[in-house]
């Protein structure tokens, strides 16, 4: 899909194919805060990826595996072709997904469909069912790179996109060991033993009214989600009843002959209101129920921004708390204070003088705040620039993330047109036949 705000130069290599002599690498903060956005977002170039034809390789093997075709239209000069087509897996989407992480560290990188599903207990990762609903969840994914002013410029992205030697620059960067891979639920309970220790920090008007917009759209969506879940449910018994309404229907032209014919012009509209009511079910199913499950894991990662925007807060409020307590300590002993009687008496046990002791804590001192000055001014310094980045990753989700559901309407929308327009048709050549 093409929406209006696309994308810019790439860094990438005229042939799709980034440099295998460098391994995955992390940008710095400062890479990030100085890239000029304003002209990023202006940028007309577009990349417009669909991802589809869901295939089954190596069947009947302990390797076996499902590809998806990519197909990719771009006006980037960046790539070799307009048009280009490529098979994934999903382990190379995956591997992309955590170069961008490594990459762009402080961005919002979408997530992917979510592995961890009843199809891998059951078996039935393979079903066309599965495969449909993930072929567009990796759709999004790609529409939601190619929209960010940032992330549409990797390397890995393009080479993703275009190299017919995917598996070899795969590897050799593997090989390189520079790849950060998601450390899952021991990271999540490591951050949560830590919290539990750590005052929170203090949070911007701004970014909490965000955290509680997020949090008003998860749950408003959640609910939209689940209501429309029943209502697919309920349109397949439909399709059933249907169908089994129309068999027993065309039993009746037997039964009665003088109506033999409208019998089964009617048992023949039931028929086509199941196959359409089959279509709706599975375009409300695939193209909008689904979509909206992505866009809950998609605020998941809005989150984990804000939290680590929240830790940069924390890390530059620990080090000014840490300076003000080696700056009042100073100062106590310049005053001549400092000295606790436990710490006399020790003094005096061991027969080191008082003076000389004051003086040498006095430097060590000294030194400790000369060096929590320079780290407390760095810490403000990367959480400003990261407040101000944090801001941009916000507007650019808010931009993909309208865009995205404005689509999606637009297709659940012409979805339902197509239905009513279908059961009009083809109601009223029933009712005119019967007319006759």
């Amino acid at each position: 899909m093409e929406w209006q705000d696309e994308a810019g130069p790439s860094s990438g290599p005229s042939n799709g194919i980034a440099s295998s002599s460098n391994g995955p690498s992390s940008h710095s903060d400062t890479d990030l805060y100085r890239s000029d956005y304003h002209a990023l977002e202006n940028d007309k170039t577009y990349i417009d990826s669909v991802v589809s034809d869901p295939a089954k390789d190596l069947d009947g093997t302990q390797n076996a595996h499902i590809t998806y075709l990519v197909t990719t239209k771009s006006n980037n000069t960046q790539f070799s072709n307009k048009e280009f087509r490529v098979r994934r897996r999903f382990s190379d989407f995956v591997f992309l997904y955590n170069c961008l992480n490594n990459e762009f560290q402080a961005c919002v990188v979408p997530p992917l469909p979510d592995k961890q599903r009843l199809e891998y207990i059951r078996g039935d990762r393979f079903s066309t069912e599965f495969t449909v609903k993930r072929a567009a969840s990796l759709t999004r994914f790609l529409s939601r790179i190619a929209h960010h002013p940032l992330l549409k410029r990797s390397k890995y992205y393009h080479a993703f996109l275009e190299s017919g030697e995917w598996n070899a620059y795969k590897k050799n960067n593997i090989a390189r060991g520079g790849l950060i891979v998601d450390g899952g639920i021991l990271d999540g309970l490591s951050d949560t033993l830590v919290s539990a220790f750590t005052r929170p920090p203090q949070t911007a008007q701004e970014f909490q009214e965000v955290k509680e917009r997020i949090d008003r759209l998860d749950v408003c969506v959640s609910h939209i989600e689940k209501v429309l879940a029943r209502s697919v449910r309920r349109q397949s018994d439909l399709v059933m009843d249907y169908q089994d309404l129309s068999q027993h229907v065309g039993q009746l032209e037997h039964l009665i002959p003088s109506l033999e014919q409208e019998f089964s012009k009617f048992a023949g509209g039931l028929q086509a209101l199941a196959i359409n009511t089959a279509v709706l079910k599975e375009k409300l199913d695939t193209d909008y129920v689904s979509s909206l499950k992505d866009l809950m894991h998609y605020l998941v990662s809005v989150r984990a921004l804000l939290k680590q925007r929240d830790q940069k807060q924390a890390d530059y409020e620990g080090l000014v708390e840490y300076n003000e307590r080696a700056v009042a300590e100073r100062q106590a002993l310049v005053s001549g204070g400092g000295n606790g009687i436990l710490r006399n008496k020790l003094e005096d046990i061991r027969g080191i003088n008082h003076e000389f002791s004051r003086r040498e804590r006095l430097q060590k001192l000294e030194g400790r705040i000369e060096s929590l000055t320079g780290e407390t001014n760095l810490a403000k310094t990367t959480s400003e620039a990261f407040d101000e980045q944090t801001k941009r990753e916000i507007n650019t989700f808010d931009k993909i993330r309208s865009g995205e559901m404005k689509e999606t309407l637009k297709t659940l929308t012409s979805g339902q047109v197509d239905f009513y327009a279908a059961l009009v048709k083809d109601w009223e050549a029933i009712y005119d036949a019967l007319g006759e």
